[in-house]
C-alpha cells in the first residue's frame, strides 16, 4: 500500500500550514480553513486552541493518533485508509506497525469503528456514513474466528455507538451468529457474556439470535420430514390401488378361464357325440388349448404385478416407520439444544432476569406502553421486579 495515501506521512509542509493538532507524541500540519469547513465543533476547538507563531496549536487526547490520521485524511481526500498501525483503544495506538496483509479484519474493523465515533464526535454525517460501509464491507468480508478479538470488537462498538444505531450493532450480531456452532462451544467466549456487563445487551441479543436461527433450522428439518412422510403416504396409497387394481383384473381372468373351461367341456362332449366330425373337433380342441395357454401367460403376468405391488407396499411402510424414528430424533434434538443454551447461563440468576426482562417489548401499563422498554430492578416482597423507567409500573420476574 503506498505510503503517501496516510495523511501521517505530513505531505504538508509545518511552514505551510496554520494548524497544529497534537494527538499524544504524533503532530499532524493542517489548514485551518480546511479543518473548521468540514465541523463547526472543530471550528469552535480551533477558536480555544492554543495561539503560536503564525498557527494555532490544539490537543486532541479522545481517541488515538490512527482515528485522527483518518479524520484528516477524510478532511481532505473524502475517503480515508487505515495507516499500519492500527488503533489498539480510544486514546493509544499500538507500537509496533503492522504491514496492512498482517492486520486481522477484526482490528481494522475496530479502527472504522473509532473513526465512526470521532465523527460523531465533530458531527461529520459523511464521515460517519462512510465508517459504517467500510465496517459492513470489512464484516462482510471477515474470515477471523478469534473470540477475544470479537469480543473487543463487540465491546467497542457498544462503548462507542449510541444504543438507537443498528447498522454496526446489527452487523457484528450477524458476524457473530456466523460462527454460534464455534462459538457455543468456547468457554472463554461464554465467560465473557456472562461476566462482562458493558456486553449485557449484545449477550441477550446473540442468545435471543442462536436460539432463533435453530429454531428456524429444526423447523426446517420438520418441514422436510414431514414432506417425506407425505410423499411416503401417497406412494403407499398408490400402491394399495394397484394392488386393489390387479386383484380385480385377477378376479376378471379368473371368471374368463372359468368360462374357457366350461367350453373346453362341452367341445369334449361335442366330440363324444359327434365321432365322424374328430377332426374338426381335434382342431377346435387345439385353438381352445391356445386360448387356455394365453390366458395362463395372463394370469401369471397379472400375479407377478401383484406380488410386485406387495413388494412395494412393504417398502413403502418401512420408510414410513423409518421417516417416523427421524421426526422423533429432531424433536429430541430441539429439546438438547434448548436445554443446552439454558445451562450455560443457568449459574447467573441476574442474567436471566435480565433475559427475561428483553421479552417485555413495551411497558405492559398501556397508557404508558413505553417501547423500548428501560426499567431500573428493584426487590420487594422478597421477589425481583422491574419497574419501567417512565410511569414506575411493575413487571414481576417469576424465577426460574
Amino acid at each position: 500500500m503506498a505510503a503517501e495515501k496516510f495523511f501521517g506521512n505530513a505531505y504538508l509542509a509545518a511552514q505551510c500550514a496554520d494548524l497544529e493538532v497534537r494527538c499524544g507524541s504524533t503532530v499532524f500540519h493542517v489548514h485551518r480553513a480546511a479543518v473548521c469547513a468540514r465541523s463547526a465543533i472543530l471550528e469552535v476547538e480551533c477558536q480555544a486552541g492554543f495561539p503560536m507563531s503564525g498557527r494555532t496549536r490544539i490537543e486532541h487526547s479522545l481517541f488515538g493518533a490512527t482515528t485522527v490520521d483518518c479524520l484528516l485524511q477524510f478532511v481532505y481526500q473524502d475517503n480515508y485508509i487505515v495507516p499500519p498501525t492500527v488503533a489498539s483503544a480510544a486514546g493509544r495506538t499500538e507500537n509496533a506497525e503492522l504491514s496492512t496483509p498482517s492486520v486481522k479484519q477484526s482490528q481494522l474493523m475496530i479502527a472504522h469503528v473509532y473513526v465512526h465515533a470521532i465523527a460523531d464526535l465533530y458531527d461529520i454525517a459523511a464521515l460517519k456514513d462512510l465508517a459504517a460501509a467500510n465496517f459492513v464491507r470489512e464484516a462482510d468480508a471477515s474470515t477471523d474466528h478469534d473470540s477475544s478479538l470479537l469480543i473487543e470488537l463487540v465491546a467497542a462498538v457498544v462503548a462507542h455507538t449510541v444504543d438507537n444505531e443498528t447498522i454496526m450493532r446489527g452487523k457484528v450480531l450477524q458476524v457473530a451468529l456466523k460462527q454460534k456452532e464455534e462459538l457455543l462451544q468456547d468457554s472463554t467466549f461464554l465467560d465473557a457474556l456472562a461476566k462482562r456487563t458493558d456486553i449485557s445487551d449484545f449477550a441477550t441479543r446473540f442468545l435471543c439470535g442462536v436460539m432463533a436461527d435453530y429454531e428456524n433450522t429444526l423447523m426446517e428439518v420438520r418441514q422436510d420430514h414431514e414432506a417425506t412422510l407425505e410423499k411416503a403416504e401417497s406412494a403407499l396409497e398408490a400402491a394399495k390401488k394397484t394392488r386393489d387394481s390387479c386383484q380385480e383384473e385377477a378376479r376378471s381372468e379368473r371368471k374368463v378361464a372359468a368360462s374357457r373351461s366350461d367350453e373346453v367341456r362341452t367341445l369334449k362332449a361335442e366330440r363324444a357325440m359327434l365321432l365322424a366330425n374328430n377332426a374338426k373337433l381335434s382342431d377346435d380342441l387345439r385353438v381352445a388349448h391356445g386360448e387356455s395357454q394365453t390366458t395362463k401367460r395372463a394370469l401369471d403376468a397379472r400375479l407377478a404385478e401383484l406380488i410386485t405391488a406387495r413388494e412395494n407396499t412393504r417398502a413403502a411402510q418401512i420408510e414410513l416407520k423409518e421417516t417416523k424414528v427421524k421426526l422423533v430424533a429432531a424433536d429430541a434434538l430441539i429439546v438438547d439444544l434448548q436445554s443446552r443454551v439454558l445451562n450455560a447461563f443457568s449459574s447467573d440468576p441476574a442474567l436471566r432476569r435480565r433475559i427475561f426482562y428483553q421479552t417485555y417489548e413495551k411497558c405492559r401499563n398501556v397508557p404508558c406502553s413505553a417501547k423500548p422498554f428501560k426499567y431500573f430492578e428493584t426487590i420487594q416482597n422478597g421477589g425481583h421486579v422491574a419497574q419501567c423507567s417512565s410511569c414506575r409500573t411493575r413487571h414481576y420476574y417469576p424465577g426460574y
